[in-house]
């Protein structure tokens, strides 16, 4: 009987042409079930002991309101701080579907929440869904929005995120009075509910990796209708749009148009936005922003190097680039070393450390470290950059490119593509108006035989090539880097999705 009801819904299903709304509305009635026996699972504990026979009546009120979004919500944005032009722009702005191109160090996250806070107040969100390229920053963006939603009312998922709620709720159970010390078996059982909560989207503000938000739309996990249902009261911020590669670019493609037929608000931030992603992304009828004031200044100067930084296969590291950064940290400089593989940082960073530099002034950040020791030298870093303990070096990859709060006097970076280059860049001299020295020195990577070497970059290998051909050595702006991204991506193309066929086939 049960297969015979799935097969009539099924067919009746398959004769709706307007899928996206149909599973709109299904996961919105879905979560709302789910959601108010959520909310009762929750207070039964605590009500229940108030119950005693014919009391019941007395003690039921309103349903309880456990977050809230803060009704002054421009106020903690600004902080008295009058805001960018660009800024001022999108927060007055009543169109649902937002392009925002912004140079890094910019203010683009506050940007963002002024435009949340728009949509809220023609009521057209109660919740918000920052969708995040990666782990790292999808925990450095929770951190920045607790500050102004409070903690509680944050949530965070990932494929990790267990990990960094257990190390939240270990770190809240240090601060405690001793005697109110959790037990780690309680510190688990809170990290599961946070991790859950996260995971459908359930609070005011959740923070996300893009992939979890994708998986929501194909019944990619086992509450996945009650998170899209959550999703359709939300207005979404995906960050660094330009961060993916050329197939998850074409699956986000596919996204952006099921958002739009399911009338989902959302903004699209990049500091490198290529036009080529807005046309055939079909984000023409998008709304755009762009910060043309902080698209001017010039915060660093280019300089390129045709020998290699060091060399693939014999992992022979320029020894004059090596005597160079001795020198600026000698001289308390703050330094990044960005490397295009894993490998590479690691020689870079065995070689200065040997040169003498003391473990707490060096940092060594990719992909491959362990979760929790990963977080440690992120916190560690951070920590330094923010107290101004100086001199710093830091040996990265590309995880540096995204979402990082962080600014360094001098950059030493392997030639990536330019869209990559610009990020990079945002984190050196960050926000300021004049390069006055500080400098993003290009070197070229070469293997043992003289050939360019374009790991992980071997499927836009003409737009390597086109990025090293076209850089001037020059103090640089961020409107000549964008003017640059789009002639260096000028051929370029996105791929067929399979988003459509999933959708369509996880409809019911």
């Amino acid at each position: 009987m049960v297969d015979g009801g799935l097969q009539f819904l099924k067919e009746v299903t398959d004769k709706v042409r307007e899928k996206p709304k149909l599973k709109a509305i299904y996961t919105w009635l879905l979560s709302l079930i789910k959601g108010s026996d959520l909310l009762a699972s929750r207070r039964f504990g605590e009500r229940a002991k108030e119950l005693a026979e014919g009391e019941v009546g007395q003690v039921l009120h309103e349903p309880p309101q456990l977050w809230d979004l803060p009704h002054d919500l421009e106020r903690r944005v600004l902080q008295g701080k009058k805001p960018y032009k660009y800024q001022a722009e999108i927060s007055s702005l009543d169109e649902p579907f937002v392009v925002l191109r912004a140079p890094c160090g910019r203010g683009k996250t506050e940007a963002a929440l002024l435009w949340f806070s728009r949509v809220v107040g023609r009521g057209e969100a109660e919740r918000l869904i920052f969708a995040m390229p990666t782990q790292v920053t999808s925990n450095a963006m929770r951190e920045r929005l607790t500050k102004v939603f409070g903690p509680d009312a944050v949530g965070l998922y990932h494929g990790r995120s267990y990990l960094e709620h257990r190390e939240i709720a270990r770190l809240l159970g240090r601060e405690a009075p001793e005697d109110e010390e959790p037990h780690p078996e309680v510190e688990a059982e809170l990290a599961r509910e946070e991790n859950f909560l996260g995971e459908v989207m359930f609070k005011p503000v959740t923070v996300t990796t893009v992939d979890h938000l994708l998986y929501t739309f194909v019944h990619g996990y086992r509450q996945a209708d009650f998170a899209l249902g959550c999703v359709q009261t939300a207005a979404i911020v995906f960050d660094e749009v330009h961060y993916y590669d050329r197939k998850m670019l074409s699956e986000l493609r596919e996204l952006f148009r099921i958002l739009r037929e399911m009338g989902i608000p959302h903004l699209l931030m990049s500091g490198t936005l290529p036009d080529f992603l807005i046309d055939q992304a079909r984000l023409g009828e998008y709304a755009l922003v762009e910060d043309e004031e902080g698209a001017s200044f010039t915060p660093f100067l280019i300089e390129k190097r045709e020998e290699p930084l060091i060399v693939k296969g014999i992992w022979e590291v320029n020894r004059d680039l090596v005597d160079e950064i001795l020198e600026g940290h000698e001289r308390g400089l703050v330094q990044f070393v960005v490397l295009n593989t894993v490998r590479k940082a690691q020689e870079v960073y065995k070689v200065l450390r040997e040169e003498g530099v003391p473990r707490e002034e060096i940092e060594l950040l990719h992909s491959r470290f362990c979760y929790v020791h990963r977080r440690e030298k992120e916190r560690r870093m951070m920590e330094r950059l923010r107290e101004g303990r100086r001199p710093l070096l830091l040996v990265s990859t590309q995880v540096i490119e995204v979402s990082l709060d962080i600014s360094s006097d001098r950059m030493f970076t392997e030639l990536a593509p330019m869209d990559a280059l610009g990020q990079r860049a945002g984190r050196l001299n960050r926000g300021a108006k004049a390069c006055d020295g500080h400098k993003l020195v290009v070197f070229r990577p070469l293997t043992v035989e003289g050939d360019l070497d374009y790991l992980p970059y071997k499927d836009v290998k003409s737009v390597v090539e086109a990025t090293w051909e076209i850089l001037p050595e020059a103090p640089t702006s961020y409107a000549k880097i964008k003017e640059w991204c789009d002639i260096t991506y000028a051929d370029y193309t996105l791929g067929v999705a399979q988003l459509p066929e999933l959708f369509e086939k996880c409809t019911l």
